[in-house]
């Protein structure tokens, strides 16, 4: 049986918990398909096809897979640029890489870039981001960290911000708080959700 909560209600940590087992269950091999889905409907987006230099992350666990689509942004002659915790500063640095053998186990076992260079957020043209829940306004639930939180509001309004996600992720309500930042769109396999966060 489904898991369900009552989402007017339910807490942060509640509905976390219920997105993560939600796409944990997630059949591998229904993965693969989910994944080249949300890839087809990310590269239909002008604002993925505009874009010259992508801010994207390397998937973990049971995240939608960016491998397939850091390989697709190379291939569209895109640079491509990943996020790595510094965790003594509380924020994310943001480096370019060449290619995935650039990327390695980090912070908490998430993958993250090796190499040096080192850019502002600012000089991005698309942000893509992770999450853990979402709904379709763009409110966004991460992983508690607060990453992103700090992040985000440097761009928003500059550059487009986009989640990917499962549809198992997608909330009608979520509990947000006043400094979450919304997204500009969600990325599913099923749909391109446009979002007034």
């Amino acid at each position: 049986m489904r898991k369900t909560l009552d989402s007017a209600s339910a807490s942060k940590q509640e509905t976390r918990e219920l997105a993560l087992s939600r796409r944990d269950s997630i059949p591998p091999e229904k993965r693969k398909e989910l994944n080249m889905r949300v890839l087809e409907n990310l590269a239909s987006l002008d604002a993925y096809k505009k874009a010259g230099r992508i801010l994207l992350y390397a998937s973990y666990r049971s995240e939608v897979d960016t491998g397939p689509i850091i390989e697709h942004a190379f291939k569209d002659g895109k640079e491509v640029v990943l996020p790595k915790v510094d965790e003594s500063n509380g924020c994310l640095t943001k480096h370019i890489i060449n290619g995935m053998h650039d990327v390695s186990k980090g912070f908490r076992g998430i993958p993250e870039p090796t190499t040096k260079a080192c850019i502002k957020v600012e000089e991005v043209d698309l942000l893509i981001v992770p999450g853990v829940a979402f709904n379709p306004s763009g409110a966004r639930i991460g992983y508690g960290g607060g990453y992103y939180d700090r992040l985000l509001p440097r761009v928003k309004g500059l550059r487009p911000i986009i989640a990917l996600a499962y549809e198992e992720q997608i909330f009608e309500i979520l509990a947000t708080e006043g400094h979450d930042i919304g997204m500009d769109s969600i990325i599913t396999p099923e749909r391109i959700i446009s979002c007034h966060g």
